[in-house]
This record gives C-alpha cells, sequence and structure tokens, in this order.
C-alpha cells in the first residue's frame, strides 16, 4: 500500500483511532465518543497522521479486556505494519487495569506504534489555542461517571 506525503514529500504517519465512552444515557455515550473523535482527529492533523481506522466501545467499561474495538485495535496492529499511531484521547480510554495497560503497551512496543494522547500532543507539539482549551483539565469523557 502506498502511504500519502505531505507537501514537502515526507510519507505521513498511519494512525488508528480509539474511542470508549461510557455515559449515564445511550444519547450522552454518543456525545461523548463524538468529541473524543473531534479530538482524535484533530491530533492526527497535528501530528501529520492519516486516519486509516477508528475502533470504539461505546458503553463498556475500560476494566473489561474483552472488547470487542479493543481486540480489534490490537488484531489490527499485530496484523499491519504500516500502522504507525495510535490516537486516544486518554490513555485511561485504553484500559484502568495496570496489568491490561502493561499488556497494550507491550503490543504497541512490538508493532512499533506510538502511543498519542491529548496531554502527549499538547506537550510535543505547539498546539493551537483552541486544542489547548481540550486540556483544560476537565476531560470530556469525565462528565460520564468512571468507567
Amino acid at each position: 500500500m502506498k502511504r500519502s506525503t505531505n507537501n514537502e514529500g515526507k510519507q505521513r504517519r498511519r494512525a488508528v483511532v480509539y474511542l470508549r465512552a461510557r455515559g449515564e444515557t445511550p444519547e450522552e455515550t454518543k456525545e461523548l465518543i463524538n468529541d473524543q473523535r473531534l479530538a482524535c482527529r484533530t491530533m492526527a492533523r497535528m501530528i501529520g497522521a492519516d486516519v486509516v481506522a477508528e475502533f470504539n466501545d461505546e458503553r463498556l467499561s475500560a476494566i473489561d479486556p474483552q472488547r470487542p474495538g479493543l481486540i480489534a485495535l490490537l488484531r489490527r496492529i499485530e496484523d499491519d505494519p504500516t500502522i504507525d499511531v495510535l490516537i486516544v484521547i486518554h490513555e485511561d480510554r485504553l484500559a484502568r487495569d495496570a496489568g491490561l495497560v502493561g499488556y497494550i503497551i507491550h503490543e504497541l512496543t512490538v508493532a512499533n506504534v506510538k502511543l498519542y494522547s491529548r496531554r502527549r500532543v499538547l506537550d510535543e507539539f505547539e498546539a493551537p489555542r483552541s486544542m489547548r482549551s481540550l486540556d483544560s483539565g476537565d476531560d470530556s469523557t469525565s462528565r460520564s461517571k468512571a468507567a
């Protein structure tokens, strides 16, 4: 598969996005997922990446290691060596269990996939003011109860 290039002829990164939220209602969950999607796609543009796939687990707990979206994400990363980047709004969207986090980080490392979250993008790149407002400490995902 041929990768796209930017204006300087450099290959663009290929990113996958993972979204997870569990709101009080299905409608709130969809709103949270959409907020995450917008922020993750903004981050992809900031780091010069093309989003090639998106995985999500709506209304599922981060403690559950058998989430279909997470399983599909890890399978894609393992099977597709062209993936360079995983983008999440915050690392806790992936897991809240230390063992599961360690496993996911290991799988990303083995596949040579770099993890980007909102805080990391803000720290590494000159973020526009509109993006910095996303990091006001009030995570859009925190509107729901801890998942």
